[in-house]
């Protein structure tokens, strides 16, 4: 999977490489349609990407959460079929996109993982890098967020790679020292009547 994932980066930057101007901007289905030989391969990288994330939760015996990465891939599929400017291609997409966050959300929020905050705040944080110039250049830098998070996650799945949890932080509790309360007199009352 890092191999592919290596292919699909290199060849994503290589598409942006050259004398159109307007490649930053546009986004990955325009390729397929304007570009042929990049765009098809990327969108065949991100299919065989999806492949081997589902190929790793079937080995592992990961039943019920082969649901997500199964569904994703059908989402894929249909983006990668239809051409840009049909309905059916815009919808899948945006449903694609939210669906994985949504997931790593979710999978991130079972684990009581800290990453859950970074995480929500990655699609907002890409858009005030990317100074909201264009859906272009923020849809490829949320993609390859989302294949730097399958790769993550299958090296977790597998073991490969751990992260430390909530439980994981071995915090000594604090002692309180059990003190009397003795208020220092400073003014002296004289309660006392004269006699």
């Amino acid at each position: 999977m890092a191999i592919a994932t290596a292919l699909f980066l290199a060849l994503l930057a290589a598409a942006h490489v050259g004398d159109d101007p307007d490649a930053v901007d546009r986004p990955l289905s325009l390729f397929r349609e304007q570009q042929p030989v990049i765009g098809y391969p990327l969108f065949g990288l991100l299919v065989l990407i999806g492949a081997l994330h589902l190929r790793t939760y079937y080995r592992l015996g990961l039943d019920r959460e082969l649901f997500a990465p199964a569904l994703s891939m059908v989402l894929l599929i249909v983006v990668a079929l239809t051409p840009s400017p049909a309905a059916g291609h815009t919808l899948a997409a945006f449903v694609l996109l939210g669906f994985v966050f949504s997931w790593y959300a979710l999978r991130l929020y079972r684990a009581s993982s800290p990453w859950l905050f970074a995480h929500l705040a990655v699609p907002t944080l890409l858009l005030l890098a990317t100074e909201a110039r264009s859906y272009g250049v923020w849809q490829k830098m949320i993609v390859v967020y989302f294949v730097c998070a399958a790769n993550i996650d299958c090296l977790l799945v597998t073991g490969r790679l751990t992260l430390p949890g909530p439980d994981d932080f071995d915090r000594k509790p604090r002692r309180r020292r059990r003190e009397k309360y003795a208020p220092r007199v400073i003014w002296k009352r004289n309660d006392r009547p004269r006699q």
